[in-house]
């Protein structure tokens, strides 16, 4: 199992901080090697890539490799690919690769030729200051961190790539599994695997000559845990890996035909062990300073007692089911729901779709008479009440909110996430007084019949529920709104789409005291709201 101490993100280690910490720069003998920024993703078909400077081509793909090690609630994911230039001179290229909050990157290794460059963790400013020595004195270097405006990418860009010359990249990551329906969730993203080159997709390589393409990938999944797994399942991908038991805590998922099919969707695994529900302390010391130990405590919360299972259950193609959660009867009272709806450009063909058909299963699921609002949003947002009250769930207001819902399309431009999420926390359901009342009486009778216009006593429990991709280009603006604004407020975030910002959906939810879920083509809904 690997060091823990490289697991957690907040942890400092002699003026370390390793989540936001950046490789070292690394020199060798005058001769350019890496230099590695962040960016921003430039295509859905460019991540994990080599995109060679001042050409519209990426470097030749050869290969690629994808070894998962699960220990429990740890996951060390490796990956290995395989770069060719095929130019007749040097080139400079860049490559790009996601992340998320709950990945570290602990080890990064590129191979050329004989040159073996192995990135160092050490304190951002420190970084800084060896890497503009550096490039000052002729050298090249590596340099690797986040950035600020967009922390679901890493970008690297590597000088000196000879004609014919291989680049291997080797990527170490570290990741804590999440809880999905009491079940460890191991999620492999689409955006892992190399999907073209040279503007030509895998798929159609694979297919017009399938011995040239047949080893480009392979994946192995070994799932290892401390007690017997009762409960395994891989939904969407059972035609097309191979399950094997190795004893009742030890499972092997993998696919070593280099079939593209794995580019359609995300390889999900989830499992629940024997006593999955107990407390559990992983320490480990230090390898290197004896008297520091890292310590990881899991705590799985059960609202239903599970029932007992003897026997190990492996499913082919299901999610494990949601566990309903009932409110105090009083804080129920008090609760307002209201949905942010992205309607930007980026959420245009089966995201809008998804998202819509949620909104509806959102509203049929609300408790009788409770009151709620949609704000949609892009550039602008737009609330469907004019009164700023929000409705009643009733049936009447049901079926006029489902027209209103029949119109939406992804059609608001940009994506502010902002402004509506500061109206939907400030401006709506504020307290009215009786004289308030008697006047909105006399204007406009039809809205108040509608709307739940009324004294309120107690403070609202806010319940906001976010729908969205997540693409926004200040985040930082948006988790402050949210922390600053906890008492009661709470935030739930659900991200559309494969290729949704998943450092937003996942740190807004925390910052909200919320919950996240991602939503991708195909998924069953009914188990996700």
């Amino acid at each position: 199992m690997e060091n823990l101490s490289k697991i957690t993100s907040n942890q400092q280690v002699d003026n370390m901080v390793l989540k936001s910490s950046v490789v070292a720069p690394i020199i060798y003998r005058n001769r350019p090697i890496i230099a590695c920024l962040c960016g921003r993703f430039f295509g859905l078909w460019n991540r994990f890539n080599f995109i060679i400077k001042d050409r519209d081509q990426t470097m030749h793909f050869k290969s690629q490799s994808i070894d998962v090690q699960v220990h429990d609630m740890i996951a060390t994911i490796n990956i290995s690919q395989v770069f060719l230039n095929e130019l007749q001179e040097a080139v400079e290229a860049t490559y790009e690769f996601p992340t998320d909050p709950d990945v570290v990157v602990s080890r990064l290794v590129i191979e050329m030729d004989d040159r073996v460059i192995e990135g160092k963790i050490i304190e951002k400013e420190k970084a800084q200051e060896k890497y503009d020595d550096a490039i000052a004195g002729g050298n090249a270097a590596v340099l690797v961190k986040e950035k600020d405006q967009n922390k679901d990418l890493l970008q690297m860009t590597i000088g000196g790539i000879n004609s014919q010359q291989e680049v291997k990249v080797n990527i170490q990551m570290i990741k804590h599994l999440q809880i999905e329906a009491g079940a460890y969730c191991l999620r492999i993203p689409t955006s892992y695997f190399i999907k073209s080159y040279n503007d030509i997709k895998l798929v159609q390589d694979f297919t017009a000559n399938k011995a040239k393409f047949s080893t480009k990938y392979s994946f192995t999944i070994n799932v290892e845990t401390s007690n017997p797994i009762k409960y395994l399942s891989i939904p969407s991908h059972s035609d097309i890996v191979k399950k094997s038991e190795n004893s009742s805590m030890s499972y092997t998922i993998s696919q070593l035909d280099g079939s593209p099919k794995l580019l359609k969707k995300d390889i999900v695994v989830y499992f629940r062990t024997s006593k999955m529900d107990h407390p559990t302390l992983i320490a480990q010391v230090h390898p290197e300073r004896k008297d520091e130990i890292a310590c990881l405590m899991s705590i799985v919360p059960t609202f239903i007692p599970p029932q007992s299972q003897e026997e190990t259950e492996i499913v082919v193609d299901k999610r494990p089911d949601e566990v309903d959660i009932s409110f105090p009867k009083s804080d129920e009272n008090r609760m307002v729901f209201i949905f942010i709806v992205d309607r930007s450009g980026s959420m245009i063909g089966n995201k809008m779709e998804m998202t819509l058909k949620a909104l509806r299963l959102f509203i049929k699921s609300l408790p009788p008479n409770a009151r709620f609002e949609i704000i949609s949003f892009g550039t602008k947002y737009y609330g469907i009440s004019k009164d700023r009250q929000g409705f009643i769930n009733n049936d009447d207001n049901f079926n006029k909110i489902n027209v209103a819902i029949a119109k939406m399309s992804a059609d608001l431009g940009g994506t502010n996430i902002h402004d509506p999420l500061e109206y939907a926390i400030t401006k709506l359901f504020v307290k009215v007084t009786p004289n308030q009342i008697e006047e909105q009486k006399i204007r406009d009778i039809h809205t108040l019949m509608k709307s739940p216009i009324e004294p309120i006593d107690q403070e609202l429990i806010r319940k906001i529920f976010l729908l969205t991709d997540g693409a926004v280009n200040d985040p930082a603006a948006v988790l402050n709104l949210a922390s600053q604004n906890q008492q009661n407020t709470q935030i739930h975030t659900f991200g559309i789409g494969n290729d949704c910002s998943k450092y937003l959906v996942k740190q807004l939810a925390r910052a909200g005291r919320g919950s996240y879920s991602f939503v991708e083509e195909g998924d069953n809904l009914n188990a996700k709201i």
